[in-house]
């Protein structure tokens, strides 16, 4: 943050009267103390209402007038940084002349080369003190949402989709194509996709604020996975993510490979592409939902139906029981992925003791309530003791750690509600970001903006989050403030004015 402040004043020419470190910290404590929109006119408002003591705290010169030319001026400025990105240069240098050898960076090397989605997150980071966010759990969960362009087409497109053009002031919007509701009725809008990142608990007991940690700006609905990518990256500690299929479906270059190169596991819900039966790595093995089975699992466990969102929790547990019966029948891991090819050897379920097989004598002295006996017919080939060993590029796209639709895996993806959560924030209980809330063309002005709205509500959130339990703010120790025992304000979407005498109470 502190580097796209330095880079974007010009070095040449006359100083800005207002400095841009000031612009940031209008729009940062405009963004904390309304969430209604982010708009010139409304940041300028907010200027006004400052005191003359907190103009010198933030940096403004005395006798400086806050208008909105001067204003307007330094958000451009940040937003064309923003989307030129930041490139610093090593102060050493970058290889040995001789040998070739490149030299790592020392601690105090200044090198950044970031571009629009690392600033994005940084801003986004910028609301988290540095130790709280150490101390958070590294698993987070990614989702889109749309974020409508204030400029409509000025020509209306055909009646199909193929060969729309959409004649748009912003030229850098794309139609994309989101979920109707009732708030929302067409389905089809002209705009960018906002790629927000949350924090998860690792635990179900673990109890920790909704907040975000990452924001990627696409144009409709392109691109979705180097977005998604791009914040994993940036926060740099990332070991889970949780994603729904608009990622988990792209081909495995995009999404799953360098999820896996990243030593980063995945928890997904399959799509009807993924499931099913098919043949295993060698015979008498079948893949069943991504997970290698041996061919002996009885006919009545391999086409379950999944849980319906309707159901009962009895129901869901009752169903969820059935694919955990599966387990009994799955190869298990028998040594650690290769570092080298990531090829894994896996063992079958006779030789690990989960099932007793009659071509295993060994497995055949396991206790019978609890270990089933398969139906294979002593000296007849069978995958129950085998040993295989499968690539990595097997079925890559669609395994993940635990079973699909298992109580274990249920658990794991129920976290996802957090993402959802936190976009009903944004876009209707604390933050309205929605179709007017920015105001700007061009998908670094929309994505900067966003950025500082979601930095504002992270503080507020941050802030309710531990007062309600009685906690210290993580702003208020780091800041060393006196305690605030004020009592909760609401959070209204719109600015608090006072009514009309003549209003409806």
């Amino acid at each position: 943050m502190r580097s796209l402040v330095d880079h974007a004043a010009p070095r040449f020419g006359r100083p800005r009267k207002l400095p841009l470190r000031s612009i940031a910290i209008l729009l940062s404590l405009h963004a904390i103390r309304t969430g209604s929109s982010m708009i010139i006119s409304r940041i300028v408002s907010t200027a006004d209402d400052l005191t003359p003591s907190e103009r010198h705290t933030i940096g403004i010169p005395k006798g400086v007038a806050l208008n909105d030319k001067r204003i307007r001026s330094g958000v451009t400025a940040l937003i064309g940084r923003s989307a030129a990105g930041l490139q610093i240069p090593h102060d050493h240098p970058e290889a040995d002349p001789v040998t070739g050898e490149v030299i790592d960076c020392l601690p105090g090397c200044p090198h950044v080369d970031i571009g629009l989605d690392e600033i994005l997150t940084d801003i986004v980071l910028a609301s988290l003190p540095t130790d709280y966010l150490s101390s958070l759990p590294t698993a987070i969960a990614v989702d889109g949402t749309d974020i409508e362009s204030h400029y409509r087409s000025r020509r209306p497109g055909p009646t199909t989709l193929a060969g729309q053009n959409w004649d748009c002031v912003d030229t850098e919007v794309a139609l994309g194509k989101r979920t109707p509701t009732d708030r929302r009725r067409n389905e089809f809008y002209l705009g960018y996709e906002a790629h927000i990142a949350t924090i998860v608990p690792t635990g179900t007991a673990q109890e920790i604020p909704l907040l975000a940690v990452g924001l990627a700006l696409r144009p409709g609905v392109r691109e979705r996975c180097p977005a998604a990518l791009a914040i994993i990256r940036r926060l740099d500690r990332v070991t889970e993510v949780l994603a729904d299929r608009a990622y988990t479906t792209a081909k495995p270059e995009h999404w799953a490979r360098p999820l896996r190169t990243m030593g980063i596991t995945e928890t997904k819900d399959l799509h009807e592409s993924q499931r099913g039966v098919r043949p295993g790595p060698v015979p008498d093995t079948i893949w069943l939902d991504a997970r290698l089975h041996s061919a002996a699992i009885p006919i009545d466990l391999r086409e379950l139906d999944p849980p319906r969102p309707a159901d009962t929790a009895t129901t869901k547990a009752r169903r969820r029981e059935e694919f955990d019966r599966r387990r009994k029948y799955e190869y298990v891991a028998h040594k650690a992925p290769d570092p080298v090819t990531g090829a894994q050897r896996f063992k079958g379920p006779a030789l690990a003791g989960r099932v007793r097989c009659r071509n295993v004598p060994k497995s055949m002295r396991s206790d019978p309530a609890t270990r089933p006996l398969t139906a294979c017919q002593k000296g007849t080939p069978c995958g129950c003791g085998a040993t295989v060993t499968v690539p990595v590029t097997a079925l890559e796209r669609d395994r993940q750690p635990l079973p699909w639709q298992s109580t274990a895996w249920a658990k794991s993806w129920n976290r996802r509600s957090r993402i959802e959560g936190l976009n009903g924030l944004a876009r209707y209980l604390d933050v309205n970001l929605n179709r007017g809330f920015i105001r700007c063309r061009g998908r670094a002005a929309t994505g900067l903006l966003t950025a500082f709205a979601l930095l504002g509500m992270n503080v507020r959130r941050l802030h309710k989050w531990h007062t309600s339990r009685e906690l210290d703010d993580p702003w208020r120790l780091v800041l060393d403030e006196e305690p605030d025992d004020r009592p909760l304000d609401h959070y209204y979407r719109t600015d608090r004015r006072a009514r009309s005498p003549g209003a409806r109470p």
